[in-house]
């Protein structure tokens, strides 16, 4: 019989050796030093042979514990590998929702803000989710945690959840958790809602009551600028609260946006409003940021600031979003004040092609460009100052 000390002090040689232990257990060693516990044994007239871990991680005592259960197993006519091999299978199959998708997303690499919003996704609204063993798992009890959302219609969110579980899904089928993606048993029982554009307010009415509830809004500085801002630059919401005052050219009024944080990968100027150039010289510099978070000069506002702020004003999803302010100044500018919509879309910073084919650059349009920002701003003025009764 080995001992603890015999074990410790075995040395590598030039050729593989076993040293033995009792009833068939040996350690086996490799020239490079490593050492795995192994039991040589026949079943059904055949040779077999099964490791139980390497030394030092799986001592003495327990490779003489695992001994004896494989050597159980062989009395009883059954086979330890293929026992342990169906253990660990089962075992796999029996991890949650939860555990596969905290795996799955740690293997993903990319934009770190998506990860979070993924953990947040998986955290809050798949926790109904979170215990079910994921080869369990069904498509009613998915359609369960996700309808809430299409109720409230927030169709981004469910198709970003269905989107989310099915990733996890294929990744468990591939980990052998789960043997097939229960999510496309799904196509055409959600709603898909209205893709085709962002909710907005686009009538004279409804935009007067959206301002004048912004000007109302209480709360962190850096909010109330931004959402004051909002309207009267109409970029993407990412453009917009990652602002930095380095990009602001303030005695020309341009704010020159970096093709890196464009959408299109082109640099994009901004002409600013008097109003607009009110309310940046209102905002301390305090942050790299003009829109600095409330607990952190390092970065920017949350990418759910925005629309949060809307919903504490008493907007639902389905009136206005951060992206809905685009909407709403390409109708009004081309309804109400009637200008030409290659101004519009240049402005909006989209692609918009030449006869020659040729994409417009950044600066096209540019005088039309500033005096429509002006013109804008004040046609907004005046839907703020306006009654209630506004048609």
């Amino acid at each position: 019989m080995l001992s603890d000390k015999a074990v410790a002090a075995a040395k590598p040689k030039e050729k593989a050796w076993k040293l033995h232990d009792e009833r068939g257990l040996y350690l086996f060693l490799t020239p490079a030093g490593a050492k795995t516990w192994r039991y040589d044994f026949r079943l059904h007239g055949k040779r077999r042979t099964i490791t139980f871990g390497s030394y030092p991680d799986v001592s003495l005592a327990k490779a003489r514990a695992k001994l004896q259960e494989a050597r159980s197993l062989v009395a009883d006519g059954q086979d330890p590998v293929s026992a342990r091999r169906q253990s660990k299978a089962l075992q796999r199959q029996s991890e949650t929702f939860s555990t596969v998708a905290t795996e799955w997303l740690k293997k993903q690499r990319g934009n770190p803000k998506t990860k979070r919003r993924a953990r947040n996704y998986i955290d809050r609204h798949l926790a109904a989710l979170a215990r079910v063993p994921i080869a369990a798992l069904t498509a009613i009890e998915v359609l369960g945690a996700i309808r809430p959302y299409e109720d409230a219609e927030e169709y981004e969110t469910v198709r970003r959840l269905r989107q989310l579980v099915g990733h996890v899904m294929r990744y468990a089928v591939a980990t052998t958790r789960a043997a097939r993606d229960i999510t496309v048993d799904l196509k055409g029982a959600l709603a898909k809602g209205e893709s085709q554009s962002h909710p907005a307010p686009t009538t004279p009415k409804e935009v007067g009551a959206l301002l004048r509830a912004i000007e109302s809004y209480e709360g962190n500085p850096s909010t109330v600028g931004m959402l004051k801002l909002a309207p009267l630059v109409f970029v993407r919401p990412g453009e917009l609260r990652k602002m930095e005052w380095a990009e602001l050219d303030i005695p020309n009024a341009i704010w020159r946006i970096p093709a890196s944080k464009m959408k299109m990968k082109a640099d994009h100027l901004v002409p600013l409003s008097r109003q607009a150039l009110a309310i940046l010289k209102t905002m301390p510099r305090r942050s790299v940021y003009v829109f600095p978070a409330a607990r952190s000069n390092d970065r920017p506002l949350s990418d759910m600031t925005m629309n949060a702020a809307l919903r504490a004003l008493g907007f639902r999803a389905d009136q206005i979003v951060g992206h809905g302010f685009r909407a709403m100044a390409r109708t009004l500018l081309d309804e109400q004040l009637r200008y030409p919509p290659d101004v519009i879309e240049v402005q909006l910073a989209h692609t918009v092609r030449g006869p020659l084919g040729a994409t417009y650059n950044r600066s096209l349009y540019w005088e039309q460009r500033v005096a429509m920002m002006q013109a804008y701003a004040d046609y907004l003025d005046t839907l703020a100052a306006a009654s209630s009764s506004l048609a």
